[in-house]
């Protein structure tokens, strides 16, 4: 015997399965979002690395620059000193100078690096804390539909039991008429 429902039932069971399907739709819209933002992060992580390697290459040539131009120097000055009658003071002169002028490039060059590497590691604790509660808001939007749902299931078994009960008792009424 076929069950016979009313257009009440029918509409409570459209609703019932659009909200169903709504939420789904939503939960997969929320995962392609945090698809997109790790996509985000591997890009932006990834142009920070490329931006860090082209400065420390920028780094090195520029000390490879100055070290070529001080070996000239030393060289340009070594002559000199050797024409010179006190050629040996004025060798440890600019030795001296050389050794602080390469001491005091590494220095920059160091203090360039740690500036870059600290506003590297503030970017990623920045993106990691966006990415926790973008997984935070995640949960408790998935918790929220898994409670709908399991809402909406009860609903549907006493939906069910009621329908159930509705053709006993039309069943009833037949057999009685």
């Amino acid at each position: 015997m076929k069950r016979k429902t009313s257009g009440l039932d029918s509409d409570v069971s459209e609703s019932i399965e659009q909200s169903i399907y709504a939420n789904i739709n939503r939960l997969k819209s929320m995962v392609e979002e945090n698809r997109k933002f790790n996509k985000k992060n591997e890009e932006t992580i990834s142009s920070l690395m490329s931006q860090i390697k082209s400065m420390v290459d920028e780094l090195k040539s520029e000390h490879e620059k100055n070290s070529q131009s001080l070996v000239k120097l030393l060289q340009q000055s070594f002559g000199e000193c050797e024409n010179s009658g006190n050629a040996t003071a004025k060798f440890h002169e600019l030795n001296e100078k050389c050794c602080e002028d390469k001491a005091s490039h590494q220095q920059a060059h160091l203090q360039a690096l740690n500036d870059i590497i600290s506003k590297f590691e503030e970017e990623k604790e920045r993106l990691f804390m966006q990415y926790e509660q973008i997984r935070k808001k995640e949960k408790s939007m998935i918790s929220a539909i898994a409670d709908k749902v399991a809402k909406l299931d009860k609903s549907l078994k006493i939906q069910k039991e009621i329908e159930e009960e509705y053709d006993i008792l039309l069943q009833a009424l037949c057999s009685c008429l």
